[in-house]
């Protein structure tokens, strides 16, 4: 279910309730009301104001999918049916698919999926099985045009990157990485990277990135105690 976010964007954009009202010519109460969720809908005039006042390429970007808050899961698959793990982990092919899904979306037919996480996989060395004790998960941007990846699903994970707090973002990333290990079963590996160039910009390659022990993801307990201690 879409819903009207103009807290997400004002706060994104360093708006404050005077520069919305001062760009768009509504009332302050009516914005204060709006940013803070007590508006009991949205009238056409007021979201077309919005959108000529501050700008907006995108209408998009004042609204948000719940799904990515409330209701989100996923399952985890291997792509490549070869054993022969050193030729297959390149760093480029994608041999991993994390599979995000709504259970509110779920039928007799089938899963559809919100959005999909292609991952390639690196180690931190060359010679994989001897020295390599690090295991690098990327999504990459550009890999969802060389799949044919739907825009409607780059568009949902692009929402999940950007809407989602750093603390439930690297949570649920923790979750998949440790996932991702089991299915390649490789039992030396004792650190975990993952990262992604979404969202990449001149000052920042990896926009988001988070490194982990297994053996933390390992205990979901333990490992959710440490995300509630390192945000708080």
């Amino acid at each position: 279910m879409l819903k009207f976010a103009l807290d997400k964007y004002m706060k994104k954009a360093n708006l404050s309730i005077q520069d919305v009202s001062n760009a768009t010519g509504i009332s302050r109460p009516t914005i204060s009301q709006l940013y803070n969720g007590h508006s009991k809908g949205i009238q056409f005039e007021t979201l077309t104001r919005l959108v000529n006042g501050l700008d907006i390429d995108w209408i998009d970007d004042l609204f948000f999918d719940d799904i990515i808050e409330t209701d989100l899961h996923f399952t985890v698959e291997l792509t490549s049916k070869s054993n022969e793990i050193p030729v297959v982990l390149d760093g480029y092919t994608p041999i991993l698919m994390a599979h995000f899904f709504s259970l509110k979306d779920i039928s007799a037919d089938s899963i559809p999926d919100f959005f999909k996480l292609p991952i390639t996989v690196l180690f931190d060395s060359s010679d994989k099985s001897k020295t390599s004790d690090t295991l690098i998960l990327t999504c990459f941007d550009e890999t969802f045009a060389d799949l044919r990846i739907a825009a409607r699903i780059k568009t949902n994970l692009e929402s999940f990157f950007r809407e989602s707090e750093r603390k439930k973002l690297e949570l649920v990333l923790g979750k998949v990485a440790y996932e991702c290990y089991r299915k390649l079963d490789l039992a030396k590996i004792k650190n975990i990277v993952f990262r992604t160039d979404i969202g990449y910009n001149e000052f920042q390659e990896w926009p988001y990135i988070f490194s982990w022990p297994t053996d933390l993801l390992s205990n979901t307990h333990k490992f959710t105690n440490f995300i509630s201690i390192k945000y708080n």
